[in-house]
């Protein structure tokens, strides 16, 4: 058996790619777009849970492209008593919405979302929370997921013609190779440099 990595969550070990990642994050940078239209016509604070399960991935790249002011992921231990500060300095910058992208892994968003109505109220405008949910995996391929599913699959095809009995295919690098499926464990890092630079910007 040959596999091939397919997951939105894109947390598969040894592969920077997994097919369904792409259309999942198209899906949710647009849901967010649109949400943030609401936001600022309406000075809003807007608390957006994504999926990934217990990695970020979806969250870092959706909120560095949508422009969130805070991405709240598991890998980092943001401490959630900041966030009333980060709104605070928003709204003296002169910012008329604040947008949070959740990552599932990190927590709730209605919690959170519970959590500065007890800290700060409604002072610097209404907050609101959004789940995402399976709007997310649904949906028509982007073309990269399209492109992508048939060189995986051709790899893995031409993988068991050619006498490989087990394994899964990698893409790294550039490349498409087969790998051991224990591998597939292995801990894979989120962009770090995404993040750093969504908190430049906005913060």
């Amino acid at each position: 058996m040959i596999g091939v990595p397919c997951t939105i969550d894109n947390d598969v070990g040894r592969t920077e790619y997994c097919i369904g990642y792409d259309t999942a994050l198209r899906n949710a940078v647009e849901a967010i777009d649109k949400i943030r239209d609401t936001a600022s016509s309406h000075e809003r604070i807007f608390l957006i849970e994504v999926m990934g399960r217990n990695r970020g991935f979806i969250a870092v790249e959706a909120g560095l492209a949508t422009g969130a002011e805070l991405i709240l992921v598991p890998e980092e231990s943001y401490p959630r008593e900041k966030i009333p500060e980060d709104i605070k300095k928003a709204k003296e910058m002169g910012k008329l919405h604040f947008i949070v992208v959740v990552a599932e892994g990190y927590g709730s968003a209605e919690e959170l979302k519970n959590y500065l109505l007890s800290e700060i109220g409604e002072r610097y405008g209404e907050i609101r929370a959004t789940i995402l949910g399976h709007l997310q995996r649904g949906g028509t391929p982007t073309h990269t997921d399209r492109i992508m599913g048939m060189k995986f699959g051709e790899v893995a095809v031409e993988a068991l013609l050619s006498g490989e009995k087990s394994g899964f295919v990698a893409y790294r690098d550039g490349r498409f190779y087969i790998e051991d499926f224990e591998r597939a464990k292995e801990y894979k890092e989120i962009d770090w440099e995404a993040l750093r630079l969504s908190r430049r910007l906005n913060l």
